[in-house]
């Protein structure tokens, strides 16, 4: 049996935020958690450790993102046990969908795929290193490898993550317009942060993406 342990963690009306900020980064879930706001940029989030780079890895963003990741969220403390899997894993669990911090990373590879998007920018998006020699003898410093590159496509899945949050946020707001007020969960969901969700979307659509050259 686990020994319970007592541990400051996130809110229940922000999960999410933090599923936001899963799919928006789509490196490793405990890279992602592992994120320091004082590594956050409006151009870069600094990893300082992933698990195939121990000296760090680099992932281009837009303001917009920064917005909604870069955020002090009220936090509440909550008994819980010893086990292996992650906190993060057990938001994705609670609000019952249907993929995990880690299968985004296969959502972000298809979509980039399907945008036409080369393979080898897919992997470094991913913090995968290059298993080439070669290549690898080009490219020495990993955590920066493909980075311009990087800076121009990632936009394109920011911009698609924002999309999806805003319409799903949308009809969120209609059904709470039509459920009467005794209906919304013992009236718990008065406590969800509609005005910074609403903000955090709005902003986010404004994402422009560079055209191809």
């Amino acid at each position: 049996m686990g020994v319970t342990v007592e541990s400051k963690r996130y809110a229940v009306q922000f999960y999410p935020l933090i599923i936001l900020k899963h799919f928006l980064i789509p490196v490793r879930p405990a890279e992602n958690e592992s994120i320091k706001r004082e590594n956050i940029t409006d151009t870069n989030i600094y990893i300082e450790k992933t698990k195939t780079l121990p000296d760090g890895f680099n992932v281009p963003i837009v303001p917009e993102v920064r917005h909604a990741v870069d955020r002090d969220l009220p936090q509440r403390w909550v008994k819980r046990g010893s086990g292996v899997m992650s906190y993060d894993r057990k938001i994705f669990i609670h609000m019952k969908l249907d993929t995990s911090p880690h299968g985004i990373r296969a959502i972000f590879a298809d979509y980039m795929t399907r945008e036409n998007i080369p393979f080898y920018l897919v992997e470094s998006c991913l913090s995968h290193t290059m298993k080439n020699e070669v290549a690898r003898a080009y490219h020495r410093d990993e955590s920066n490898f493909f980075y311009m590159q990087r800076v121009d496509i990632m936009p394109i899945w920011y911009k698609f993550i924002f999309d999806c949050f805003y319409c799903g946020l949308s009809r969120f707001i209609e059904w709470l317009d039509k459920t009467p007020k005794n209906a919304r969960l013992n009236n718990r969901i008065e406590l969800l942060p509609i005005g910074l969700w609403r903000d955090i979307a709005e902003t986010g659509c404004k994402i422009t993406i560079k055209p191809c050259e």
